[in-house]
């Protein structure tokens, strides 16, 4: 089983189906995907604005544990995956799994929230009376904000994941994470695979590039699973 957790804003489909068209891959060599939509995303009935960084990080546990207790599910056969700020969630709650898993996957993952200081440097004093903070399209929690440019998935996964098989997947030209996140954790990693997806975006929107990285991911699935 691959548990997916998608990025910020988006959903459990993610661009151009991806999340259909990966697990169509994988279940012809028996290996399933579960994919979610985090709280105030998706089909989720919650409001993004009241939610706090704790808050994915314990939806991601949430997920895990319904799986790996679900009668169908091998709890000795699962892997992680997380795309963008869900790659980031992914790193920050392995401390909770970090034993019961075989491998993950981080596809253009945030490895720290600093990158985003200088946006918030100066609003972060003038708006110390407000309770929500803009954070690209959304009015956030202030306690999200700050927690998020304090966090520190790549040391997280350093000190949890460090040795476990991995596979990172970075984008030639993301426009929103800058390429040092990606070395981040190919520093913090023994065991990484790595891969730059020629022509990429963040979001993977060029079907070609799209079609290489599930290739990528299928591979490391089928080789960490030997199926």
């Amino acid at each position: 089983l691959v548990i997916a957790s998608h990025g910020f804003g988006g959903t459990k489909e993610g661009s151009n189906d991806f999340s259909l068209k990966l697990a169509e891959k994988l279940t012809g060599n028996k290996i399933a995907l579960l994919s979610y939509d985090f709280r105030g995303c998706g089909k989720s009935s919650h409001k993004m604005n009241e939610l706090d960084l704790h808050d994915f990080i314990e939806d991601l546990n949430d997920i895990f544990n319904f799986a790996s207790t679900h009668s169908l599910i091998d709890e000795e056969s699962i892997a992680l995956q997380g795309t963008s700020f869900g790659g980031l969630v992914t790193s920050l709650a392995s401390s909770e799994f970090h034993k019961l898993i075989q491998g993950l996957a981080l596809i253009v993952p945030a490895a720290y929230g600093k990158t985003w200081q200088s946006i918030y440097d100066e609003s972060l004093e003038e708006l110390k009376d407000h309770d929500l903070l803009p954070f690209y399209d959304h009015m956030l929690k202030r306690s999200f904000v700050v927690n998020f440019l304090k966090a520190r998935a790549d040391l997280s996964f350093e000190k949890y994941c460090k040795h476990l098989p991995s596979l990172l997947i970075a984008a030639e030209k993301d426009e929103v994470i800058p390429f040092d996140h990606a070395l981040a954790y190919k520093e913090a990693s023994s065991n990484m695979s790595f891969e730059k997806i020629e022509g990429a975006d963040h979001s993977f929107l060029n079907i070609e590039a799209q079609e290489a990285m599930i290739l990528s991911l299928s591979e490391f699935y089928f080789t960490l699973f030997k199926t």
